[in-house]
């Protein structure tokens, strides 16, 4: 068996599925398949705390039991492509939306999405303060020609649930809310005083959406009506926004 074939086996073998390995590394001693099991377990639950540490929140709304049964389906499901397991778990909360035994619990899936990007924000830099000086000197005749940046940090969504509540109930050990379906638009951002969430308006989220794609302000339909002007001034003056270049 060569390394590459023995490696191969001893991954099957992490994730309970047929494996030569130990045919492979030991004689028929009894304790084979005992010695191999630490191997696996200490695999599959490396795994889950680590879902456990990226997914707190709906650890505490689930309870442990289904939480638990739940990560050590998933990891055994889909085991992670890189050895690093900080970027492991991105695929968890489509997998909680596909669960079954989640039918009492709708907003999950939602609140997994919103705990991934909580986490993929707190990883990058805090967001800065906008250059409002280097702004003062652009002609006003040229703001259509802006591209904003938004900060590094920042991640925004539509959300399906209030999730915000939930997050920050469970967050408080407060009682659970009863959500029902509503459209809502979130952002998290990574500030130096730690990550702050807070709710979008439609126009906001326009606005985001052309400065993620480093667009002109002149491609906003309808161009720079007062109403983006309002919510481009409060997107600023909540540190959404980090940063500004002069297209043409």
């Amino acid at each position: 068996m060569n390394l590459g074939t023995l490696q191969q086996a001893f991954g099957d073998m992490l994730l309970g599925q047929p494996s030569a390995i130990a045919d492979a590394i030991f004689d028929n001693r009894p304790c084979q398949s005992a010695r191999l099991s630490v191997y696996r377990n200490h695999f599959l639950t490396s795994l889950q705390e680590a879902l456990c540490a990226t997914y707190p929140q709906c650890r505490r709304l689930l309870g442990d039991p289904l939480f638990y049964k739940l990560t050590r389906r998933y990891v055994t499901e889909h085991p992670p492509l890189e050895s690093c397991v900080v970027n492991y778990g991105d695929g968890f909360p489509d997998f909680l939306g596909a669960s079954e035994e989640l039918e009492d619990h709708p907003a999950a899936e939602e609140l997994a999405v919103l705990e991934w990007l909580v986490e993929r924000s707190s990883l990058l830099p805090p967001a800065k303060p906008f250059p409002f000086s280097r702004l003062e000197a652009v002609d006003p005749e040229a703001y259509e020609h802006l591209v904003l940046l938004p900060a590094a940090s920042l991640r925004f969504w539509t959300a399906g649930y209030a999730v915000d509540q939930l997050f920050d109930a469970l967050v408080e050990a407060q009682p659970i809310p009863t959500l029902s379906p509503e459209t809502l638009y979130l952002a998290v951002i990574h500030r130096e005083q730690g990550i702050a969430l807070s709710r979008l308006s439609p126009v906001a989220m326009d606005l985001l959406a052309l400065c993620r794609d480093e667009r002109p302000l002149a491609d906003l339909p309808g161009g720079l009506q007062d109403t983006v002007l309002t919510e481009l001034a409060d997107l600023l003056g909540r540190g959404l926004i980090e940063d500004f270049s002069l297209g043409r």
